[in-house]
This record gives structure tokens, C-alpha cells and sequence, in this order.
């Protein structure tokens, strides 16, 4: 869920690690699936449309790191 002030990455939410850079933001989950959050230039945000927007909610981005597998998620 979005929350206004930061909180800890925890087992129980399923999160594992927590990547930010300056635009776009990433979460490793328990499941290996990588989401995404923040800007979407170039689909990195998961949304896989090239256009200049913000997606404000955590997406798939298709790729899982456990199974070393991408799959497309608007499909």
C-alpha cells in the first residue's frame, strides 16, 4: 500500500529489497518478481508504452529474477 512516509522493507510483506534512483523506483518481492513505480520513459516502470508519464502505483514489470524469466505484463 503507498504510504506518506518511508517504512522498512519486512518478510512479511513479501518485500525483499527496495532499489530507488532519482525517477524510478524498484522492488524485489520473496517470488523473484521485480515491480516497479515512478517514471516511465522508456517502459522501465513496467507499463512497456515509451511515453512520458508516471505510474503511481506499483506494476510488474515482467521480469523475475528467481526463475531468471521476463515475460511481457501487458500481455
Amino acid at each position: 500500500p503507498w504510504r506518506s512516509l518511508p517504512a522498512a522493507a519486512n518478510h512479511e510483506s513479501g518485500v525483499m529489497d527496495i532499489v530507488v534512483n532519482t525517477y524510478t523506483s524498484y522492488c524485489l518481492m520473496e517470488s523473484g518478481d521485480v515491480l516497479a513505480s515512478g517514471g516511465n520513459w522508456y517502459g522501465q516502470a513496467g507499463t512497456q508504452k515509451k511515453i512520458s508519464h508516471y505510474v503511481v502505483h506499483w506494476t510488474q514489470t515482467g521480469l523475475n529474477l528467481l526463475t531468471s524469466s521476463w515475460t511481457d505484463p501487458t500481455k
